[in-house]
């Protein structure tokens, strides 16, 4: 019986996204490919054809027939609940430390200068 070399959950995806953010440039599926294949080793381009076909245009432009490249607007589910959140949630206080249900990058740019130590 010959073994089969399958990867990781999330790591094709993951390494999709990392090849087309790292592009200055649309990428056709064979670019993608052997790029991906650098990253993670040989993938399947089927495998990666199907990823790209299936959340187009979630996550990415397909700019023509077998050109894509990632949405300059991609924003994770996470991230879209967290802007549509108005008020950081205290989630927890202990002493002289609170805890907030927020987005981190939001929540500190709403803090005053030199305020967090």
């Amino acid at each position: 019986m010959e073994a089969t070399n399958r990867n990781a959950p999330g790591r094709v995806r993951d390494a999709i996204f990392k090849v087309l953010s790292e592009a200055s440039t649309p990428l056709s599926t064979s670019e993608i490919a052997e790029r991906v294949e650098r990253e993670i080793g040989d993938v399947p381009t089927s495998s990666i054809r199907s990823y790209l076909r299936l959340n187009t245009p979630d996550f990415f432009v397909r700019e023509r027939r077998g050109v894509y490249r990632v949405r300059n607007d991609f924003r994770s589910p996470r991230q879209k609940y967290f802007e549509e959140m108005r008020e950081p949630e205290v989630a927890f206080s202990f002493q002289k430390s609170v805890l907030y249900h927020d987005d981190c990058f939001t929540w500190i740019d709403r803090r005053p200068a030199c305020s967090i130590h």
